[in-house]
């Protein structure tokens, strides 16, 4: 059973347990689980290539490792759902599972009306759908139909009401994805929770997988002028490519970009954690999602040229055509219409991360002053109050922080970890941390080892401290069979690895690493944050 299901039947069953007695006690049984899963194989004295070494970067397609909702500790991912899958299983479709839906489909008294389909998850499929009411576009998310699902969905639905009905003014207030409407709706498979929320455009993950196509193209380009004229004369002057100016690695954002980004994301978890005292804890590019200007006006427009939806309006009644989105396997609830990706990449152009193979982005005259990228934190179905967890199994595997590896106690300073490692990857493409087994360790392991030589060693007390400690470290508080460690500090990574100037190096290091100090307690909160000088 994929981790996914298992953490929502903890939440259905963690309130049952709650309204039984004053102290449920669930969390023994499920440590003695998670233990057993994270067991690891005997051998010591393992040597080990220092993370900073054997970097992988992100795949150019395709779901990622570590994907879904908190992801497993055995496996890292919600395997549940196929990686190779574009698809919902057919067989979902049935008693507590996936709600059939047709395009043209009516829900809440024929208010909305489903126009095409923009992804799924294994919670639940998403769907473009018009709200008569209004006359707007919105993006509605239908839950399987399982008790379980349901309770998750209730949670969900009573966290997203509160981000939007916090009276205290706030800065992050508007970088959170908003939820418009719930209701319940019956169909042949029982009934299920939907939700409503506002159309936003594609994830950052998109984003740099543009970066990377586009750095592919700049460099076979590079390689093609030097392969064919004077250019690879080897004096070390300035490139000719503008685009090339200055740039750091094919794979990252524009620095300027991500800054603008960075700040938004931490002001959207100075809100969550502030005046709405919840910790998202699956903070990842995915669940950053792009606004689109305009973007009733870009869909509108991409609908009047959709044949299918001409015959809708024409009153008829199709059968839905499955068309997935990029990254549809995650279970976020906003998803944009595919359009929204290629106007975002027309607006992005001036700053060099777009493109297509076909038309790759050329000199243009200097651009109008850009008014920016706007970011929305989305996705709270894995999130939790502050003072009420609903599961201590959080975070995809490539952004868990310290506390959570080691099973110690944890807090929305968790987030900031996470926020720190996406920083990173929308710098450069690559994730900060990403650890691997072997037949000496295990991968939680790896994963201490790694942060160790990146930041710092874990102090004695807090190694110490957590429910799994005594299967990574030792009573002396070192690593078990990881006993080499290579330290590669985080600004030498990014100058030597990522080419970054000792000054951006410096400066980026010293905002990153405030966020990533190995104890909660002694790491910043986003409120400390915004007021960083790196983010002006």
């Amino acid at each position: 059973m994929s981790n996914a299901v298992l953490n929502a039947k903890r939440r259905a069953m963690a309130k049952k347990q709650k309204a039984k007695a004053p102290k449920p006690a669930p969390a023994q049984s499920q440590a003695q689980v998670q233990a057993q899963a994270r067991a690891t194989k005997p051998g010591g004295g393992a040597q080990r290539s220092t993370s900073a070494s054997v970097r992988s970067s992100i795949p150019p397609s395709g779901p990622r490792a570590g994907e879904g909702s908190s992801c497993s500790r055995s496996g890292d991912y919600d395997d549940e759902d196929d990686p190779g899958m574009e698809e919902e299983d057919i067989e979902d479709y049935r008693k507590g599972g996936y709600h059939p839906v047709k395009i043209g489909d009516w829900f809440k008294d024929r208010r909305y009306r489903v126009v095409r389909k923009l992804g799924w998850g294994h919670f639940s499929t998403v769907w473009l759908a018009h709200d008569r009411d209004e006359d707007i576009h919105v993006a509605l998310k239908i839950v399987k139909s399982a008790a379980h699902y349901t309770e998750a969905a209730l949670d969900e639905i009573e966290l997203c009401m509160r981000t939007v009905s916090v009276q205290e003014p706030h800065v992050g207030r508007d970088y959170v994805a908003k939820m418009l409407d719930s209701f319940e709706h019956s169909g042949p498979n029982g009934r299920h929770v939907c939700m409503v929320f506002e159309v936003l455009g594609e994830n950052l993950l998109s984003l740099l997988r543009n970066a990377r196509r586009y750095g592919t193209l700049r460099d076979a380009a590079g390689a093609a002028r030097g392969a064919s004229g004077p250019h690879d004369s080897g004096s070390g002057g300035a490139s000719d490519d503008p685009a090339a100016a200055g740039d750091r690695s094919g794979d990252g954002l524009p620095l300027p970009l991500v800054k603008q980004i960075a700040r938004q994301i931490i002001a959207a978890l100075a809100y969550l954690h502030g005046p709405c005292n919840m910790i998202h804890t699956d903070l990842k590019p995915e669940n950053v999602l792009v606004c689109i200007d305009n973007v009733e006006d870009v869909i509108r427009s991409e609908l009047r040229s959709d044949p299918a939806y001409a015959e809708l309006r024409g009153g008829a009644a199709l059968v839905q055509v499955s068309r997935s989105v990029a990254n549809s396997r995650a279970p976020s609830p906003v998803r944009a219409a595919e359009s929204s990706a290629q106007s975002l990449e027309r607006d992005l152009n001036d700053i060099s991360i777009a493109g297509s193979p076909q038309h790759p982005p050329q000199r243009h005259a200097p651009p109008e002053p850009h008014q920016g990228v706007k970011v929305k934190l989305a996705d709270l179905g894995n999130a939790t109050w502050a003072d009420h967890h609903f599961t201590e199994d959080i975070q995809t595997r490539q952004y868990r922080s310290p506390e959570v590896l080691i099973g110690a106690r944890w807090d929305a300073t968790a987030d900031m970890w996470s926020c720190a490692c996406v920083v990173f990857e929308l710098l450069t493409g690559d994730y900060l941390f990403e650890p691997r087994s072997s037949s000496r360790y295990s991968k939680d392991e790896d994963h201490v080892a790694q942060i160790m030589e990146t930041v710092a060693p874990f102090p004695k007390k807090f190694a110490l401290s957590g429910r799994f400690s005594s299967e990574l470290f030792n009573r002396r508080g070192e690593l078990r069979h990881i006993r080499r460690l290579r330290p590669f500090p985080l600004k030498d990574i990014l100058r030597s690895e990522y080419g970054f100037s000792p000054q951006d190096a410096r400066e980026t290091a010293d905002f990153l690493l405030p966020m990533l100090e190995i104890s909660p307690a002694r790491r910043s909160s986003a409120e400390a944050m915004l007021s960083h000088p790196w983010l002006r």
